[in-house]
């Protein structure tokens, strides 16, 4: 109850309205882009009306959570760090397709990619942040998969627990963080940067833990517990050298790294870089 509590006073200081800048912004959209809730959700340029409808999708899907016979469960097991709960910072989604962000960037190079995140952001942070998750222990592959299997299939990201503040089998369109007004990040700067879902997700949410895949989680109060390495990653194909650094940068901080080649094959916790390479040379 104290948790929904938090949550409840959390969305109510949502209600942000648009300045001056961001009402130019919004006014040199395509006409597409305006007329379209999700689009403006993704970007932050929503209406009072907006936010307000939004906020309730949310309250309303916590306190069905929370009287779902499985709910208490599955909020355990996302904040213990249970089942896996994923982040990529490489994953491009409508913002950055439309040029309301810019791109990731590259992960091969200069291999501090992981390091930096976690320099930038922290390893934990209360602004919400959007995950997949299947239900299977952290280091294991999926036992099904779905929407956004992108964000861990030849992709390199971290290991979450948190708060699921919504679960949804698909990707619910939310707050993409680099593409908010600066006026909207500072007026959530005491709460956390809000991230929503709209009413047409809502035949979609998941409650419990019967399913198998969550093409978006909305996590709150997060905290990054470990970091997931796919060697079949086409950027990482074909060089031991860009494996190796990637794999050093993702030891480098500390957290237990799980190595996977594709979707079906784990390797486990790697600790020693240069035996993995050695063994598993032959794949690249």
């Amino acid at each position: 109850m104290r948790e929904l509590r938090r949550i409840i006073r959390k969305l109510i200081t949502e209600i942000y309205e648009l300045n001056p800048e961001d009402q130019k912004k919004f006014d040199s959209l395509p006409k597409s882009d305006q007329m379209s809730s999700s689009a403006r959700r993704a970007i932050g340029l929503q209406s009072k009306d907006d936010i307000v409808s939004d906020r309730n999708v949310l309250k309303d899907y916590q306190k069905k959570l929370r009287m779902h016979p499985d709910g208490k469960a599955m909020i355990k097991e996302f904040t213990s760090g249970g089942i896996s709960v994923c982040h990529t910072p490489f994953y491009e989604g409508f913002a950055v397709e439309m040029e309301y962000k810019d791109e990731a960037g590259s992960i091969v190079g200069e291999q501090r990619v992981l390091r930096d995140w976690i320099r930038k952001y922290g390893k934990n942070s209360k602004d919400t942040l959007s995950c997949v998750a299947f239900t299977r222990r952290i280091g294991d592959v999926p036992m099904g998969y779905g929407v956004n299997v992108e964000a861990f299939e030849n992709a390199v990201g971290f290991y979450m627990k948190g708060y699921p503040v919504y679960v949804n089998k698909f990707d619910v369109m939310s707050q993409t963080l680099g593409a908010l007004p600066t006026g909207l990040v500072k007026h959530q700067k005491n709460s956390g940067v809000a991230k929503r879902a709209g009413t047409n997700m809502v035949s979609r949410e998941l409650y419990g833990l019967e399913w198998q895949w969550a093409g978006e989680v909305l996590l709150d109060n997060w905290e990054v517990v470990g970091i997931y390495v796919d060697v079949a990653n086409e950027e990482l194909d074909y060089s031991e050298y860009a494996v190796r650094d990637i794999l050093y940068d993702a030891i480098k901080t500390g957290l237990p790294v799980y190595v996977f080649d594709g979707i079906d094959t784990s390797y486990g916790q790697v600790k020693d870089i240069d035996s993995f390479v050695s063994e598993h040379g032959g794949l690249y």
